[in-house]
């Protein structure tokens, strides 16, 4: 049980590295990728992503952690 808390908590800090939550915000007050976003099918997500050079699904979570996507 340790290993997956210490799996989770590794996989959060890479998360938090590659998307710093300070120029994520900068791009988020940008008109081309200010919230709300539609979890579903949102092209911007994958905008932002490639910008990232992160996968869609990562951008996705980091994202709902920064509480710009509502669940």
């Amino acid at each position: 049980m340790a290993g997956n808390t210490e799996e989770l908590e590794a996989n959060y800090f890479a998360m938090c590295l590659l998307i710093p939550e300070s120029l994520l915000n900068d791009d988020l007050e940008s008109d081309e990728f200010a919230p709300p976003f539609d979890i579903e099918s949102d092209k911007r997500i994958e905008e932002l992503a490639k910008r990232y050079k992160v996968s869609a699904q990562l951008m996705t979570y980091r994202l709902i952690d920064m509480g710009k996507i509502k669940l």
